[in-house]
């Protein structure tokens, strides 16, 4: 894992070269436009919970324990309390992701957390 204890959406945002981009608590990109087939992401906690539709693409999402290899029509669930990584191994990278933090969710939806929801559980 990286020195660093968590990426920040800010951070994740001039990574991939976008830091004057107007963001809110949710926010829907293309992936292409983050250039998700060339831009690697180093095991790393994120303050962020990430979304992703993946409808063309390949490339492997790893974290301590395990790798798992992602082709085409795929949906990922990233939470802040699992470190990962991802590298792309294909050059067509399409689909959409959503970003949002723990800002987002409305106290009435939740009880705890929501890295503590099903949809969010550790599956690796």
């Amino acid at each position: 894992m990286s020195s660093k204890a968590s990426q920040s959406v800010r951070d994740f945002y001039v990574q991939h070269g976008k830091e004057n981009l107007k963001s809110g608590q949710f926010n829907i990109y293309r992936r292409e436009e983050f250039a998700c087939d060339s831009t690697s992401l180093p095991t790393n906690r994120r303050d962020f919970y990430k979304i992703s539709l993946i409808i063309n693409g390949e490339g492997v999402i790893s974290s301590s324990e395990k790798s798992i290899k992602i082709k085409d029509n795929t949906i990922t669930f990233m939470n802040p309390m699992i470190p990962y990584s991802w590298e792309p191994t294909s050059n067509n990278q399409t689909g959409y992701f959503c970003l949002f933090t723990e800002d987002f969710i409305n106290s009435n939806l939740k009880n705890n957390s929501l890295s503590e929801s099903p949809l969010f559980s550790y599956p690796l």
